[in-house]
């Protein structure tokens, strides 16, 4: 029995869901159950360690206000639920790249195009029609590998879409090259998290994080409008970007001020002066006696 494109749909979604919330409540799990757990996440799978933010507190003698201990110990627990939430995010998505790289995948085909490099069952859609109503649920044509797509003579202006259960074709080189495509991915966005981190409360994290942002929502419209993909992973992936912008912004706010020397903390006093005088002179008279010894007169 063949499957049908609600059939694919329903498997690829429902798969995808399942493998994010089995990951997003590992990964709070451990992130929560000890400081051990925490170092886990931190170090193994986001590769960061969260900045800790200043205490910024002074003594009541100083007039400072009460609670503002509160406020950072607020701070810095916001800071650690959104690593988890990042950390949590980018496994998932590493999670759905291996299962639609190595079991379950789909790709985008074109009329007298080439034919994915797995076996696999396409659909045809009307350019003007969105991926979830096919011209029929049942398969268009079958798409072999090293074969041109197989639209029909008088289709104008469509797209089809191949789905394919490639589990069966997978070796241990491909599996590894997916491992490869997965690790590229979250070496990527360590380094975009290690640069927000870095920049921290500074312009240039702000304009950063802004340009993420709308980057990624671009390319979110673009893609189904220009029909360039469809897959749920690529819209996955943009996410992230989305939210490691929005961390980057939410991190330029709550962080305080960096300190800066004022004239105030600069300014030697009279006494101070009287002490380095002092201290230069009794290293002076040592110095002279340790000569006059070595060399008597």
């Amino acid at each position: 029995m063949e499957w049908t494109h609600s059939d694919y749909i329903e498997c690829n979604i429902g798969i995808s869901i399942g493998l994010i919330l089995i990951i997003l409540g590992l990964v709070f799990g451990i992130f929560y159950t000890s400081n051990e757990g925490q170092g886990f996440v931190n170090q193994r799978i986001i590769g960061v360690d969260p900045p800790e933010l200043e205490k910024g507190v002074r003594t009541k003698n100083a007039e400072e206000p009460l609670g503002c201990s509160d406020c950072k110990c607020t701070r810095n627990r916001w800071i650690a639920f959104l690593f988890c939430l990042l950390g949590a995010m980018t496994l998932s998505i590493t999670a759905i790249l291996l299962f639609q790289g190595c079991i379950l995948s789909n790709a985008r085909v074109v009329p007298d195009g080439d034919c994915p490099e797995f076996e696999m069952d396409c659909f045809i859609f009307n350019d003007t029609t969105s991926l979830s109503s096919p011209i029929n649920q049942s398969v268009s044509f079958h798409c072999f590998p090293n074969n041109k797509t197989q639209f029909l003579s008088n289709s104008q202006d469509v797209i089809g879409w191949c789905y394919g259960w490639i589990i069966r074709f997978q070796s241990t080189k491909s599996v590894l090259d997916q491992l490869g495509v997965c690790t590229g991915l979250i070496g990527l966005f360590t380094t975009i998290l290690a640069i927000i981190i870095y920049l921290g409360k500074t312009i240039k994290n702000l304009v950063l994080c802004s340009l993420i942002i709308l980057s990624c929502l671009i390319t979110i419209i673009l893609l189904p409008v220009f029909k360039w993909s469809f897959a749920p992973i690529s819209f996955a992936v943009l996410s992230l970007g989305i939210a490691l912008g929005v961390f980057g912004i939410l991190l330029y706010i709550i962080s305080p001020k960096p300190k800066t020397l004022t004239a105030t903390d600069e300014k030697i006093t009279p006494d101070d002066t009287n002490q380095l005088v002092n201290k230069l002179s009794q290293r002076t008279e040592i110095a002279q006696m340790r000569s006059s010894r070595v060399h008597p007169k």
